[in-house]
């Protein structure tokens, strides 16, 4: 198999951006991104106290979708 499967189950085919890369594509800060993160407006995975991944694909549709 090319494809490994996440520790969550899912084969690993998307890019995961921080919310710092987050933040620069929609030109907001990180603490408005993290905002859409805890409103349930954008999904996000937490690694840590301190630490958030979005994929590539949920930011892309987040933004397509007008928040």
């Amino acid at each position: 198999m090319s494809k490994e499967a996440s520790r969550y189950g899912e084969p690993e085919t998307d890019r995961h951006l921080t919310l710092k890369d987050c933040a620069e594509r929609a030109s907001v800060t990180e603490r408005t991104i993290l905002r859409y993160i805890t409103d349930g407006l954008l999904p996000a995975r937490r690694l840590g106290p301190k630490l958030w991944r979005v994929r590539e694909s949920d930011f892309t549709a987040f933004l397509e979708g007008g928040e």
